[in-house]
């Protein structure tokens, strides 16, 4: 369970605001977690579920003197109450499985704060072992989750993911991120059990329990995240599909042996650039629309665009790129969560994107879910694109831009000029390379800001494109 202490600044100085302060074992003086605490008036309290009542601490600010030095503090009371939330019931285990866009990239700017309720294995890092198998030593306990060497999306994702749930399901439940990621890695080769990332998968798995134990908890394994595309560019969309889901049904099989589960759901994102990415990116997405375990979180194009590793490469991300990859993925979890709450079956989570098509003469009617209405084309936030983003492709492959693009409630009216047939292609993302990455001018109003940057995290329309069928043509 989580325990609590209170602390007082020095003389009761009315410090205010976020402060770095460490818990230390005050017998062994062994360094316990470091936490950004936030004081009002000379008084903060810290939660912390690697701590018990009774426990003696040394508590230590090292970035001022609101202690004067470290003191000595007694944890006091169990911290459930405080925080206004009902008791954790289980440690949710969140395996993270890709090549290099579910790993991070290395960076001076690392976020080196623990976020409070994140762990890790003790000795795995956030980036996961890459191309080593991990040891039974190294999953012996929790620490606390901290980016080291990279900046990876488990800070940004355990900040936001547990923030909603405490409004989802009034409880303050953690999370222990566990990757198993590897970079430059095809589909086939991350699902073959030959190979370290899903002998790591089985390996977390099987010790999840173990360690939600460890803090009093049971273990769930609510969802897994897949980050993964870039080295299967050439690789035929079918055969990729049906490689993703093998692999899908084997990591299902993992968590079923575990706790008994019958589905594992998915939570995967389009990589969303690269302008030749084409392919990939509608088998992504296509994956999610055919198995409803599977759940889209939306394309990167637009994190590419805000936080391209540089100038030459709009598939990876700098270090702000990767923590906001973190919230899109913490945004669609916790949707996933809220059905499953209301007793979806099966539980649905969806980005902004179409739910059907009707076209008749030169205009197509997109009907679309929309996270949060209403939807909007944007030309603010990015640029004005060329037919906003939106091309035909007719059956002879003939292209043409958008000439018009209105919003009519939840429904988006696209107009191209030429007459839309049957067998033609609505190409969304690539009427437009100015950005360097696919990209389109319509996005809905969610309100959340960014950590990264305090700019609204949007849900913007994703990339990918779809053939019309007979049944949408009149």
């Amino acid at each position: 369970m989580a325990s609590k202490i209170i602390i007082q600044t020095k003389d009761g100085k009315p410090e205010s605001g976020e402060r770095r302060v460490s818990l230390i074992d005050y017998q062994s003086k062994s360094l316990i977690e470091e936490h950004s605490v936030s004081f009002t008036n000379g008084y903060a309290e810290i939660e912390s579920f690697l701590i018990n009542e009774g426990d003696e601490l040394l508590v230590y600010s090292p970035e001022s003197d609101i202690f004067g030095a470290s003191i000595k503090a007694v944890v006091n009371e169990q911290a459930s109450a405080a925080w206004g939330v009902g008791e954790p019931t289980v440690l949710h285990t969140v395996l993270v499985a890709g090549q290099s866009l579910s790993v991070g990239v290395a960076s001076s700017a690392v976020n080196a704060e623990s976020p409070f309720g994140g762990f890790m294995f003790n000795g795995i890092r956030a980036e996961g072992k890459g191309d080593n198998v991990a040891q039974v030593a190294e999953m012996e306990s929790l620490r606390p989750y901290q980016n080291e060497l990279v900046e990876s999306h488990g800070y940004s994702f355990i900040q936001l993911f547990r923030s909603l749930e405490k409004s989802n399901d009034n409880r303050n439940n953690p999370v222990l991120w566990a990757s198993t990621g590897v970079g430059g890695k095809t589909a086939d080769w991350l699902f073959n059990t030959s190979n370290p990332s899903m002998n790591n998968a089985g390996r977390f798995i099987t010790r999840s329990d173990l360690r939600a134990a460890d803090i009093g908890l049971g273990v769930s394994l609510p969802f897994w995240l897949w980050d993964q595309g870039e080295s299967d560019t050439n690789t035929d969309p079918n055969t990729y599909k049906a490689t993703v889901r093998t692999g899908h049904d084997y990591v299902t099989s993992l968590a079923n042996a575990k706790t008994g589960q019958s589905r594992f759901d998915m939570i995967l994102t389009g990589i969303g650039s690269g302008i030749g990415r084409r392919e990939i990116n509608n088998a992504l997405y296509q994956y999610a629309l055919e198995n409803d375990d599977a759940h889209y979180a939306g394309s990167k194009w637009y994190i590419s665009y805000k936080y391209p590793a540089s100038s030459s490469d709009t598939t990876h991300m700098k270090a702000q790129g990767y923590m906001m990859q973190g919230e899109y993925h913490a945004l669609a979890a916790h949707r996933l969560m809220q059905s499953v709450a209301a007793g979806d079956n099966p539980p649905v989570s969806k980005c902004l994107q179409p739910e059907s098509y009707s076209a008749s003469g030169t205009s197509v009617t997109i009907a679309m879910h929309v996270p949060v209405p209403p939807m909007v084309i944007d030309a603010t936030t990015i640029p004005q694109l060329t037919g906003w983003g939106f091309k035909y492709i007719s059956p002879t492959n003939v292209e043409t831009v958008a000439t018009s693009v209105n919003v009519s409630g939840n429904d988006l009216i696209v107009d191209f000029g030429v007459q839309l047939e049957e067998g033609g292609v609505l190409d969304f993302g690539y009427s437009d390379t100015q950005l360097d990455t696919p990209a389109l001018n319509v996005r809905d109003s969610q309100s959340i800001p960014s950590i990264v940057d305090g700019e609204t995290l949007y849900n913007w329309f994703p990339v990918f494109y779809h053939t019309l069928a007979a049944s949408e043509v009149a």
